[in-house]
């Protein structure tokens, strides 16, 4: 195969992204501040908090970014850096983690062959603000800033996902965007906007790959925004001359363009899949949300070893990952025997797969890179030129921010000198929530109490009568979002029978979150819900204290189940119900045509498909296929025998 095709172009953004921070854990939107590339650590420094001695094997030190030369505020969430090694002599893993937080059980990047290697990773800020890194054997560590991640505002950059796209290749004929071959120890700018990727003049970010392609070997190579003074900084180093591709969050400079330098003759190819502009500049902004480590696959304790496509249901992995529009990963490829694997390509299930790669292992050995990769359902697609095992470990997502809605639809009556306690329910926005009383007055006796993220209505009501009033609740943003619902309460002179309420709840799609509040009335509160006969689609559960139903549906279908409601004398009641989930993506077969076949010789061949759920089942409906061939149900396969005239 001809090195361009093993320099694909990047379907997805190759980060790593470690472990969660204290904002994270309360699933906090993260935004971004681009900020001038700038060296914010480098051991080889004279001693000191961000500059020497290198890191010994087997132990590790922090970093307290803000503290550094680049202006990086103490208020800053996570940090987009890239990370170069430069092992004493070799390395076998380097692991970067919020201060103050358990070391996480895997790697931001290797060098066993003592390589000078570097990875983007987006870190989140830990104790002091401090990051971590462990090294299993000594080396020095460079720490380059591009910008930072806080929780989102007016004022930060939200991500906007692009179809992945090739802005300028260098192996193309001469032109602003393509030839002639960089020269070594020169700058030359790149007019980003000009390209044909659709990116808008909103752009203050852009997501890129950079792929490196040496003449013969690159010291390294500098990315910054065209129009400011180029920075100390590397954005890939290629010393042995292996094609290397790393990726970049780059501010745009001048006339939307950004400059490069490269130390030796090189190729380049750039490669963009987002970018980063303010939120209402364009249609779905994204934020990112960072999650505990969790495996999503290893083939080696489940399908086995590979070659071609593979399906990867993310969102029905025991990784917990919520409704998500592109997830983070860290993708390990372990060649069969050692064997040259080619390229990995990962990709938007229900999508083609593209003429792209995520990563190269031509040499057979093991190879790791990060990757943002899309997702419209829940699932992505793996593919292996040759026979290898695959790791796909989860560090976060990208998302949007849902729009604020109170799911409380309507509240149970009360009963004089009975006490009362109802749990209020909302949805979107930023957690946690407050709410507040904005018109009416609850019933004598009743309070509007909490402590985020629990809010109730509780206390005993001494007056009989119904009570309007509207309830608004405010989201944690800056400005705060808020929504508003009327609602009542009655309180009754005598108990009357518990009833549920719900007679039908609202459908959901596949891989976008549901929120759906049970109603009950009657009796003595609180309530208690459970699911007696039947069950709810897969990845939604029901909450018992407040009736909330919520979760990501991985699935698709029609889920009919029995709920109860159970009061505080231990009353009953009950009602069927039904959960719609529909598919993200509509089921649809994607081979219009068949090859022919030749009597006497082996013929194979597949069907394809796209959207739906996964697994498939394949079945011949009408007419039938020639003597000798049949249709594997399972994988959609056209093969064994012989096919006769």
């Amino acid at each position: 195969m001809s090195s361009t095709r093993h320099v694909l172009s990047s379907v997805v953004v190759l980060f790593a992204l470690l472990t969660v921070s204290p904002l994270a854990s309360a699933q906090v939107p993260l935004q971004f501040v681009a900020v001038t590339p700038c060296r914010v650590v480098d051991t080889r420094w004279p001693v000191g908090p961000l500059g020497g001695p290198e890191i010994q094997g087997q132990t590790s030190r922090d970093f307290a970014l803000p503290n550094g030369v680049c202006s990086i505020p103490p208020t800053a969430a996570a940090y987009s850096l890239n990370v170069t090694v430069v092992p004493h002599p070799t390395l076998g893993y380097l692991t970067v983690w919020p201060t103050g937080q358990p070391r996480p059980v895997l790697s931001t990047l290797n060098s066993p062959n003592g390589r000078v290697k570097a990875n983007a990773a987006i870190v989140p800020a830990g104790d002091n603000e401090a990051i971590s890194v462990f090294a299993t054997d000594t080396t020095d560590v460079v720490l380059d800033i591009d910008g930072y991640f806080v929780p989102a505002t007016s004022a930060t950059l939200a991500f906007f996902p692009l179809t992945p796209c090739r802005v300028a290749d260098t192996r193309w004929p001469n032109g602003p965007l393509g030839g002639p071959t960089l020269s070594g120890g020169q700058v030359r700018f790149f007019p980003v906007l000009s390209s044909s990727c659709n990116i808008p003049n909103s752009a203050q970010g852009y997501s890129l790959n950079f792929t490196a392609v040496p003449r013969p070997t690159l010291g390294y190579l500098t990315v910054w925004p065209t129009g400011q003074s180029r920075p100390t900084v590397s954005t890939l180093n290629a010393t042995t001359g292996v094609v290397t591709a790393n990726a970049a969050i780059v501010p745009s400079g001048t006339s939307g363009a950004i400059s490069v330098y490269v130390t030796d003759n090189t190729d380049l190819i750039i490669d963009v899949d987002g970018y980063f502009a303010p939120s209402d500049s364009g249609q779905n902004p994204l934020s990112l949300y960072t999650l505990p480590p969790c495996r999503v696959l290893d083939t080696r304790h489940s399908t086995g070893t590979f070659s071609g496509m593979l399906p990867v249901t993310v969102l029905a992995s025991p990784c917990s990952v919520p409704s998500a529009e592109a997830y983070v990963l860290n993708a390990t490829v372990i060649p069969f025997g050692g064997h040259p694997v080619g390229y990995l390509s990962l990709w938007p299930d229900a999508e083609g797969q593209p003429v792209v790669s995520t990563l190269n292992a031509v040499d057979g050995a093991v190879t790791s890179n990060m990757a943002i990769v899309p997702t419209l359902n829940g699932s992505i697609d793996a593919y292996v030129q040759n026979p290898a095992d695959l790791v796909l470990d989860i560090f976060s997502y990208f998302a949007p921010i849902g729009s604020l809605n109170i799911t409380t639809t309507s509240l149970p009556s009360g009963t004089l000198n009975y006490q009362y306690s109802v749990s209020l329910g909302a949805s979107g926005g930023v957690p946690p929530y407050t709410w507040s009383v904005t018109s009416g007055n609850l019933p004598p006796g009743l309070n509007l109490v909490g402590v985020p993220p629990n809010w109730v209505i509780s206390g005993t009501p001494t007056t009989v009568g119904t009570y309007p009033f509207t309830l608004q609740v405010a989201d944690s943003q800056s400005p705060p979002a808020t929504a508003s619902a009327p609602l009542s309460i009655t309180v009754n002179a005598t108990l009357t029978q518990l009833t549920v309420l719900t007679t039908s709840l609202p459908t959901g799609t596949q891989n976008t979150g549901y929120n759906a509040m049970l109603a009950a009335d009657g009796g003595v509160t609180p309530y208690t819900w459970s699911v007696t006969a039947g069950s709810l689609p897969i990845g939604l559960h029901l909450d018992a204290n407040s009736g909330a139903i919520t979760g990501t549906p991985s699935g698709a279908g029609i889920s009919n189940f029995t709920v109860q409601v159970t009061d505080f004398q231990l009353a009953t009641a009950s009602a069927p119900l039904s959960i719609t989930i529909a598919p993200a993506v509509a089921l649809s077969i994607t081979t219009t045509s068949l090859p022919s076949g030749t009597a006497g010789l082996a013929y194979s061949a597949s069907v394809t498909a796209v959207g739906g759920v996964y697994p498939y089942t394949w079945s011949v409906t009408s007419g039938t296929l020639p003597d000798g061939l049949h249709l594997n149900p399972s994988t959609g396969a056209i093969k064994i025998g012989r096919a006769h005239v």
